[in-house]
């Protein structure tokens, strides 16, 4: 997806507003699917996606308990998907990248004892993997 495309004024502020913005973004300047999803029993925050097609893509973020979040579009509603425990409180997903459907990267930040660290992970259409 071409950062062009992408509206100047997107900002994404909560749940409501990020389900809206996302849903503009999966079909990357073609019009949305109706209805359009907007997630509101969840609480975070998201600071990336990337759409392979319409009907796939992937939002990353923080839950609002401070766990990495990754959220999959398939075409017709968000699921959250369960990504590795990366030890402790403040962890996040700040980008994320779909190269196909089995190929996608996500990155971000992991707090633990010792302090941050980097989080890789990686989908492989099943599960994500820690790197």
């Amino acid at each position: 997806m071409s950062m062009a495309r992408i509206p100047r004024k997107l900002t994404i502020l909560g749940w409501a507003a990020a389900g809206i913005c996302v849903s503009a973004l999966l079909v990357a300047g073609a019009k949305p699917p109706a209805p359009q999803t907007t997630i509101t029993s969840l609480a975070g925050s998201l600071a990336a996606v990337s759409a392979g097609s319409a009907a796939d893509a992937w939002a990353v973020g923080q839950t609002r308990t401070q766990r990495p979040l990754a959220l999959h579009w398939k075409g017709t509603s968000w699921t959250q998907v369960p990504t590795p425990a990366p030890g402790g409180f403040g962890s996040f997903l700040s980008g994320v990248t779909e190269i196909s459907p089995a190929n996608v990267w996500a990155v971000g930040s992991a707090n633990g004892s010792t302090g941050s660290a980097s989080l890789v992970l990686h989908w492989n259409g099943t599960t994500w993997t820690r790197f």
